[in-house]
């Protein structure tokens, strides 16, 4: 369910369907042309596990790129070539390049799955409160109140 207030989006893994995420309940959109998938990937664009792996099923990220815009999704490595977990700081500067993405289009919005909190390793906590004050994004529930905090925190 979408608060509308908010922009943010309950999701469970998985679902009934047995699918990764539930996608905007009781609405008809076409994910391709008006969300996009936002995940987290390595460097080397090996989308061979979770999120990365789904956004490359259904989503049509590209084998062997790590970073950017592909298809309907969108990657944001939290990882390097070497699939070892990137420094916070490292990870802020690719969000930040997504967020300056999401200024520069105006007409997308965005599903952002809990990017760096699976693989990744990192606490939602750590990762979530990068995001605040995007626009047209929707995230977890579970980063509602790191997305309300007054004060953001990066390591």
């Amino acid at each position: 369910m979408i608060d509308s207030r908010k922009k943010i989006i309950n999701i469970d893994l998985p679902n009934e369907n047995n699918s990764f995420y539930t996608y905007l309940e009781n609405h008809n959109y076409n994910l391709h042309k008006l969300l996009i998938f936002v995940f987290g990937s390595n460097t080397a664009g090996i989308h061979g596990a979770s999120a990365a792996k789904y956004a490359m099923l259904h989503h049509h990220a590209v084998y062997g790129i790590g970073k950017g815009i592909q298809g309907g999704s969108y990657a944001i490595p939290t990882k390097n070539k070497k699939i070892r977990t990137l420094p916070l700081t490292e990870i802020k500067k690719h969000v930040d390049d997504f967020l300056q993405y999401v200024d520069e289009h105006p007409q997308i919005h965005f599903f952002v799955t809990a990017v760096g909190t699976g693989l990744a390793g990192y606490k939602h906590s750590e990762i979530a409160p990068m995001f605040k004050g995007a626009k047209r994004c929707w995230f977890p529930k579970s980063w509602e109140k790191y997305l309300n905090e007054k004060e953001v925190k990066i390591k």
